[in-house]
């Protein structure tokens, strides 16, 4: 940390590590050498599963996402807050950007830990947000983590919602 930098005035100390590799930059977070590393929401989306096999448990402490509301979780009409995902089949492509999105916004709800575990156990895995929007709009599922068209497709149907999307963040 350089003396008259940001961090220094807050008294954080810290060696950034130049890595352009996920490859690398995954393996060494994994093994210790680093505490923590940069990632687009795809790449950490990609690594997720990386982190899952090693037992690691990598948290992503904020999102700079200017997707502007083409990302979102959809919902059926009833379901106005994510307090009302506890027990209901959440459609989510698995090892995605809408899998984080879900994960951010658990994270950042009121929902107790047991709640949030609860709605993980429910959710149902999809290969693509594409997938994912199928079922939801095929009735297998309460809910989904999808992109665009199908927020707007749930948005003029007269029993779904858009529940979340990325406009709504700061």
């Amino acid at each position: 940390t350089a003396p008259d930098s940001l961090n220094a005035k807050l008294g954080v100390y810290v060696e950034y590590v130049p890595m352009n590799d996920a490859t690398a930059s995954s393996s060494a977070l994994i093994s210790g050498e680093l505490q923590g590393a940069g990632y687009t929401v795809n790449r950490y989306a990609f690594l997720q599963e990386k982190f899952d096999q090693a037992g690691l448990e990598v948290k992503m402490p904020f999102i700079t996402n200017f997707s502007n509301g083409g990302d979102g979780i959809i919902a059926r009409s009833g379901i106005v807050s994510v307090n009302d995902l506890v027990g209901k089949k959440i459609a989510v492509p698995k090892y995605s950007e809408a899998q984080t999105l879900v994960e951010w916004l658990l994270n950042n709800s009121s929902l107790t830990e047991a709640q949030r575990a609860k709605i993980r156990k429910d959710m149902v895995y999809f290969e693509t947000p594409d997938d994912a929007a199928k079922a939801f709009f095929a009735g297998n599922v309460d809910a989904a983590a999808t992109w665009e068209p199908y927020l707007t497709q749930a948005a003029s149907s007269t029993d779904s919602r858009i529940l979340f999307d990325t406009s709504m963040s700061t």
